[in-house]
């Protein structure tokens, strides 16, 4: 977590001695890399951090230390939580933002620090969807999503991310990380084609109504995939937090 909170120092002073060797100049990293290098580690950390945590469930010697803790499966689970999804994922973010916002207070030629870059495109992404609601047969005073849709999809995003490693670290003994990626990438594509099979005759409508430049009408049927979809992942959230409950619970060796 510390390795990667510090990738941005570690990156400039890399980048800025490369530049001093090879264009006499000190060089420096914009806000576009900072921005995919943050969700780059952040997908990568936030896969590893259950493997590294709680692999050892799944072994014998160490997993046994672990059924041995007096304490409920509820608190057992609850503690896991907690430091999955708030207290390691909220140690490397505050750690990357600080050493982000410190790059830039010393190197003005990086740029805005991360946390203005995310609030303004917040802001940008706000109003482009305000315009397409307006062009879909919305209103000004209906938007495809606001900010805090927008934020939940995010949270639920990174929650589904870290449950699905979590598991996968619990239930895999050998290659728990890879596993689990290529499990993901097959349930994506099992849901890419059932998505097609079914909704393919709304989809070629769809597909239709842009191509002509025929919005009206098809505000309610943003509304309902961006919505719907939320509900759908957030209760597949809560499913797989109450799976992992049941995996502590009966875990046995």
């Amino acid at each position: 977590i510390l390795l990667c909170g510090l990738a941005v120092p570690i990156t400039y002073v890399f980048v800025g001695v490369l530049g001093k060797i090879f264009q006499g100049s000190w060089g420096s990293i914009d806000e576009p890399y900072r921005g995919v290098e943050l969700m780059l580690l952040a997908m990568v950390i936030l896969a590893a951090i259950p493997v590294k945590a709680y692999g050892m469930l799944t072994h014998k010697k160490n997993g046994s230390f672990f059924t041995l803790i007096p304490a409920s499966t509820f608190e057992k689970t609850l503690s896991m939580l907690i430091n999955l999804l708030i207290v390691a994922p909220l140690s490397f973010f505050v750690i990357f933002i600080g050493a982000d916002a410190l790059i830039c207070l010393i190197d003005p030629k990086c740029g805005e620090n991360i946390v203005s870059i995310v609030v303004d495109g917040m802001k940008t992404i706000n109003t482009n969807f305000e315009l397409l609601a307006t062009d879909f047969g919305g209103t000004e005073a209906k938007v495809l999503m606001t900010s805090g849709e927008i934020v939940t999809n995010m949270i639920v995003s990174y929650l589904f991310w870290i449950l699905s490693f979590t598991l996968g670290a619990i239930y895999f003994k050998k290659g728990k990380g890879a596993k689990t990626t290529l499990l993901l990438i097959v349930i994506s594509m099992v849901l890419s084609t059932l998505t097609i099979t079914v909704g393919g005759e709304d989809m070629i409508t769809f597909s239709s109504e842009m191509a002509i430049n025929d919005y009206s009408g098809l505000y309610d049927k943003f509304r309902f995939l961006l919505v719907g979809s939320t509900v759908l992942y957030s209760l597949i959230v809560v499913g797989m937090i109450v799976w992992t409950w049941f995996r502590v619970k009966t875990i046995k060796y």
